[in-house]
């Protein structure tokens, strides 16, 4: 019994002790946080090897958030003025899709959206 109240005492003094220990944690997320969160846009280069038709099947299959007519728009873009942006998101998902596309053979980069003048429509 007296380890028993003596537990009680240590597991209340342990849990200001976690608590303190979550507050200075939290305090030093924000800009680690806000680096992750910052909107990157991912871009797709020009080139010879694939035709129209495949890059849009492969941007509309491996990328959701560039389905069917988005990923014809930006392969066309892409045509004409040599890079066009297929999505902008967090910095975590773009380096997925921009990793999975490169595989897939697409001349692909990322780059953060503060970078660009907002002329497009996104």
């Amino acid at each position: 019994m007296v380890s028993g109240a003596g537990g009680r005492r240590g597991g209340g003094g342990g849990s200001t002790k976690l608590d303190r220990k979550t507050s200075q944690v939290t305090s030093t997320k924000p800009t680690y946080k806000e680096e992750i969160e910052k909107d990157w846009r991912l871009i797709l280069h020009d080139d010879s090897v694939h035709t129209i038709q495949q890059v849009v099947e492969i941007l509309s299959t491996m990328c959701p958030l560039c389905p069917g007519a988005k990923a014809y728009e930006v392969t066309l873009e892409c045509h004409m003025t040599g890079a066009g942006t297929v999505a902008v998101a967090n910095k975590k998902l773009i380096s997925e899709y921009c990793k999975g596309l490169q595989v897939a053979g697409l001349t692909m980069s990322m780059s953060p959206d503060d970078e660009f003048e907002s002329d497009e429509e996104e």
